[in-house]
């Protein structure tokens, strides 16, 4: 072959070439990794393509045989649906790409000149994200079958530049980077919080950065609870980053979030481990959360067993200690105290 090939890796083969003897490279794969698509050197020209296990490679143009410059950058979980660029307007033209329709231009935003980039769409392929030029500068975009292309904005200080490079599944949570008044620095963007410094969100959650600068997130999960992305470390150097559960998933809203009652992150519910689609694993009457009350996954002093109805056997469930009695389910010493209304003249026949 000729330059760089792109590959497909599987635990099973490893890394495999799937190139046609020409420059290629892989950008995205589908959720079972039958489908790649990327940019390949075909008839004078770099084209975006789309290969898959049983047809190989195929250029995504109507005219295979005049191909122009493009680039699938993103594909749906199930690899029917592609996204990129390619020529239009005074530069370059978002794409979506279906099995049945083709290749369709998803336009641009208002103001500035007409360019814009497709980086990521979303598992069933309804909602794109990208940048565009608009009337302030180069921004940040999400598309939908029924919006259209709307502008995210940017983040505050330096230039007005903004490029959104991934998203969830529902749409609700972009990340990509933005340009401050020390450079590009990663964002997170939310229907209900707008753009914000990705550092930001995270120091707010606890995290430490000190030293860090997260200058560009890559990549979300389709449930939001992994960016991935760069960074500059303390040292000064580039390192990815991965950041977990930064809005953690509560499933079954029993106060737990999933990745703590899903230890091992497995899918299944293994012996320690409480059911993150059950509010009550052991049945006792208490959500799991209720028990485990600091939220760390550990039955510590004080506490009620999430996995024992009653931990401390006194024949009371933890539950009925909880919110009936209201004593220590941990402890088969503390009282229950009983408070009555009563008027002077009447009188309880204690037997």
């Amino acid at each position: 072959s000729q330059g760089d090939s792109a590959f497909r890796w599987t635990s099973t083969d490893g890394m495999v070439g799937f190139g046609t003897g020409v420059p290629s490279a892989a950008y995205a794969v589908s959720a079972d990794g039958s489908d790649i698509v990327g940019q390949q050197y075909s008839h004078q020209e770099y084209v975006a393509y789309r290969w898959t296990s049983e047809s190989g490679t195929v250029n995504l143009e109507n005219s295979p045989s005049s191909p122009v410059y493009s680039a699938a950058l993103g594909v749906s979980e199930d690899g029917t649906i592609v996204v990129g660029w390619r020529p239009g307007g005074d530069n370059f033209e978002a794409f979506r790409w279906t099995v049945d329709d083709g290749m369709t231009g998803i336009g641009d935003l208002p103001g500035g000149l007409f360019n814009s980039t497709a980086n990521d769409v979303s598992p069933d392929g309804t909602i794109v994200v990208g940048k565009s030029n608009s009337t302030p500068g180069e921004e940040a975009f999400r598309w939908t079958i029924s919006g259209g292309m709307i502008g995210l904005g940017d983040l505050d200080g330096g230039n007005f530049s903004s490029e959104a490079k991934g998203v969830t599944a529902d749409g609700a949570v972009v990340v990509g980077y933005g340009e401050t008044d020390i450079g590009y620095e990663a964002f997170i963007w939310t229907e209900t919080g707008g753009m914000q410094k990705l550092s930001d969100v995270v120091t707010a959650a606890g995290i430490d950065l000190t030293g860090w600068t997260l200058w560009n997130a890559l990549a979300i999960s389709d449930d939001g609870n992994v960016i991935t992305g760069n960074a500059t470390n303390p040292d000064g150097n580039t390192e990815a980053f991965i950041i977990k559960n930064l809005f953690p998933l509560d499933s079954d809203n029993d106060g737990l979030p999933d990745y703590i009652e899903d230890s091992n992150e497995n899918g299944i519910v293994d012996p320690g481990e409480t059911d993150p689609v059950n509010p009550d694993t052991d049945g006792d009457g208490a959500l799991d959360g209720q028990e485990d009350a600091n939220k760390n996954g550990l039955v510590d002093p004080g506490e009620a067993d999430p996995l024992n109805p009653d931990t401390d056997s006194d024949g009371l469930t933890d539950g009925y200690e909880i919110n009936v009695v209201m004593t220590d389910p941990s402890s088969t010493t503390s009282v229950y105290t009983l408070q009555c209304d009563m008027n002077e003249d009447e009188e309880i026949d204690l037997g």
